[in-house]
C-alpha cells in the first residue's frame, strides 16, 4: 500500500522557502499531476562525466512545473514511460529523502480521481468555454458579518473569501486527526480491532492519513467567529504537513504541548476560503470551515516558480 502526503504544486515554493537547514538543504514533498511535454532521454557532458537526463512538465490544471531527472533515475523513469499505454499519464513524484521515486499511472484512488476530473472537464468543454475556463475563477470577498448573512439554501457549499486576523488559537482542542484515505473524503476514521474504519465510505484501512484540524478565533472589523482550518488551509499557512509537524513535536517537545508553529498563527492576517456547510445554512451555525488559506500579501493567481528537490548524488530531480 502506498502512502502519500501530497503538496499542491502551487505551494512548492513556500514549502521550500520555509526549510532553513543549511547543512542538509533538501526538503521532502510528494506531488501529483499530469505529465506533459515529455522530452526523451539524452546524454549530456558534466564535470563528473557523461550523464543521462530527461525532462517533462507536471501540471494540475492551475500550475505547471518543469521536472528534470538525472542519472540512473532518468533511465528507469524513461523505461517506465515507454511501457505506458493509457493517456493522459498521471505522474506522482514521491520524495522520500535521500531517495526519490517516480510513478506513472499508479493504481490508486488519487490517480483515478485526477484522471476522472480531467476527462469530465474535457468532455464538458467547448471552444468557447475553454477561453472562459483559462481565466481564474473569481470568488466573492465578504466581511464576516456579510458571510453570516448568507443563510439561503442556494448558498450551500458556496465558497467565499474573508480577510481576517487570527485573534486566538484554541489550544485545548486536538489540532490533527486520522482521516479517511479515500480521495475527497475528509471524514475522521475510528480505530476498530487494529484497523481504521470510515463509516461514511464503509471502508477499512491498515493506515490512516494524518490531517490538520485547527480551531481559531478569526475577526475583522465587523464580526468574530470560530473557524476550523482543515488540512489544505493549515498546510498552506504553516508550510508543512501535519505528519511532519507531529514528527517534530515528538522530537523537540512533549507530546502534550501545542506546537509553536500553530501558536504563531495568533495575530496573523490571512485570507480564508470558507465553504458554507449544512450547519451554517440549516442550523445557522457560526462555526465556519476554511478549506484553503492565503497570506494577505500573497497573490491568489497562479504563478510560475522554480525550486529544487534533490536526492542522492547519482539520482536527482529538479522541479
Amino acid at each position: 500500500m502506498h502512502k502519500f502526503e501530497f503538496i499542491d504544486l502551487g505551494d512548492l515554493f513556500s514549502v521550500a522557502s520555509s526549510y532553513r537547514n543549511a547543512e542538509f538543504p533538501y526538503y521532502s514533498a510528494d506531488v501529483i499531476g499530469v505529465l506533459e511535454d515529455y522530452q526523451p532521454l539524452k546524454t549530456i557532458d558534466t564535470k563528473y562525466g557523461d550523464t543521462q537526463i530527461l525532462k517533462f512538465n507536471i501540471a494540475d490544471g492551475r500550475h505547471s512545473h518543469q521536472v528534470t531527472v538525472w542519472g540512473a533515475l532518468a533511465v528507469s523513469t524513461h523505461a517506465q514511460y515507454v511501457r505506458i499505454v493509457e493517456r493522459p499519464i498521471i505522474a506522482i513524484l514521491l520524495n522520500t529523502i535521500p531517495s526519490l521515486k517516480i510513478y506513472f499511472n499508479l493504481d490508486n484512488e488519487a490517480v483515478s480521481a485526477m484522471r476522472q476530473r480531467i476527462c469530465t472537464t474535457a468532455k464538458g468543454m467547448t471552444s468557447s468555454t475553454q477561453t472562459e475556463s483559462s481565466a481564474e475563477m473569481v470568488i466573492e470577498t465578504l466581511t464576516l458579518k456579510q458571510l453570516s448573512e448568507k443563510t439561503d439554501t442556494k448558498y450551500l457549499k458556496s465558497n467565499f473569501l474573508c480577510k481576517v486576523r487570527v485573534k486566538n488559537v484554541k489550544e485545548n482542542d486536538n489540532w490533527w486527526y486520522f482521516c479517511c484515505n479515500k480521495n475527497n473524503c475528509h471524514e475522521e476514521v475510528s480505530k476498530i480491532e487494529g484497523k481504521y474504519k470510515c463509516f461514511k465510505c464503509n471502508r477499512n484501512y491498515p493506515i490512516a492519513q494524518k490531517r490538520y484540524k485547527i480551531v481559531v478565533l478569526a475577526e475583522d472589523e465587523t464580526e468574530a467567529f470560530n473557524c476550523v482550518l482543515f488540512d489544505r488551509a493549515a498546510k498552506r499557512i504553516i508550510g508543512k504537513t501535519a505528519t511532519k509537524l507531529i514528527a517534530e513535536t515528538i522530537d523537540f517537545e512533549t507530546t502534550k504541548s501545542y506546537p509553536a508553529d500553530i501558536k504563531q498563527l495568533k495575530g496573523k492576517d490571512i485570507i480564508l476560503k470558507i465553504e458554507l456547510s449544512d450547519d451554517n445554512i440549516m442550523l445557522k451555525s457560526s462555526i465556519y470551515n476554511a478549506t484553503d488559506a492565503y497570506d494577505c500579501g500573497a497573490s491568489l493567481t497562479s504563478e510560475s516558480v522554480s525550486v529544487t528537490a534533490s536526492g542522492s548524488s547519482s539520482e536527482n530531480v529538479e522541479v
